[in-house]
């Protein structure tokens, strides 16, 4: 098995946010680079949670 995934077919992503981006009020390695990359190929996104405990401003 390989860990090594093929993106390049990707037309848009729909990303959950708690427990993927954020652990509790910390980001989680790798954000960064993700958006860099997302960025740089031009692959739109939405970011979605079900979590409401906060409003979308403090996210």
């Amino acid at each position: 098995m390989t860990n090594n995934l093929d993106l390049t077919r990707i037309k848009a992503l729909a990303i959950d946010m708690d427990g993927v981006f954020w652990l509790g009020a910390q980001p989680l390695p790798g954000i960064t680079k993700f958006f860099d990359f997302l960025h740089a190929r031009r692959i739109p996104y939405i970011l979605a949670t079900n979590n409401a405990s906060k409003t979308p401003e403090q996210y």
